[in-house]
């Protein structure tokens, strides 16, 4: 209960509790027979996997399969959660094929099929044209999922795709993180990292780059994610190679379902009295 408390209140804490090996007991959570520590489990992935470096590490302790379960046997709640996590997790390019092969698209239009949910659905939903958008988005996305698990294609199957966390290598690579130490306040030009407009702290992790310009190790992170342009947030010197950028640009707008994620989330939130969205 804490722990899914922690995650969802302080947002930042999200990376460390999957670094610290929080994850495989939270896992076996997820398979338990009390239906409230199951959904404790599931909720607290979920919050987890709203972090982009936690969602790969998650589907590394084999998450994926418990919360399939969860979506078919387990309690109302547990299964809107697991379906919102699946959702999340699918967002990593290499969460789709296991993602693919479980069903749980599938398991989620039985869902919908259920009594009690149509019933919910037609109190909910009073308007025809909306009902037809959610039902062609789920179907859209079961597709998706279809082609890429079983056939790999993709509009540009010609060319190289380096996902989030590949992309977070290599400019780890380039530019190694460092701490900021009082030796260096004293040596530098400048002391703040110019994209939160903070000054640095001793102990912060930090990016200094070829054109001598210093950062926060994840401002720098979130600036080269965000914008995929791989130069300096300052002068615009490039951090990172062109191809390495464009093989990034192309991955995150051939997996970019943010919207349909959310119109597909908003659904399931609405099938148990909006229980999900009062987790945020």
């Amino acid at each position: 209960m804490e722990i899914r408390l922690i995650v969802k209140n302080k947002p930042e804490n999200q990376l460390k509790l999957a670094k610290a090996s929080a994850v495989k007991p939270l896992i076996s959570l997820i398979s338990s027979a009390d239906p409230q520590l199951q959904e404790y489990g599931i909720t607290t992935i979920l919050n987890l996997s709203l972090c982009d470096e936690s969602k790969e590490f998650i589907a590394s302790f084999d998450a994926i399969k418990p919360l399939v379960r969860a979506l078919r046997l387990g309690t109302p709640t547990a299964k809107e959660n697991s379906a919102c996590a699946l959702l999340r997790l699918s967002q990593v390019d290499e969460n789709k094929p296991a993602i693919g092969q479980s069903r749980a698209i599938l398991m989620l239009v039985n869902l919908l099929e259920s009594g009690e949910a149509m019933k919910a659905l037609s109190d909910f939903f009073s308007n025809l044209k909306t009902m037809t958008k959610v039902f062609f988005t789920l179907l859209l996305l079961e597709i998706i999922f279809l082609i890429r698990s079983v056939t790999g294609l993709s509009a540009n199957s010609d060319k190289r795709l380096i996902t989030t966390n590949q992309y977070l290598k290599l400019i780890e690579k380039n530019n190694p993180t460092t701490c900021f130490t009082k030796r260096m306040r004293i040596m530098a030009e400048s002391t703040e990292c110019t994209v939160c407009l903070s000054e640095f702290k001793e102990g912060d992790k930090i990016r200094k780059l070829q054109c001598k310009h210093t950062f926060h190790k994840d401002c720098l992170d979130c600036w080269l994610q965000q914008y995929c342009c791989g130069t300096c947030p300052l002068c615009r010197t490039k951090v990172l190679q062109d191809d390495i950028v464009a093989s990034y640009r192309r991955m995150r707008n051939q997996v970019e379902y943010d919207g349909s994620d959310e119109e597909l989330i908003f659904l399931l939130s609405a099938l148990h009295g909006n229980s999900l969205h009062r987790l945020f």
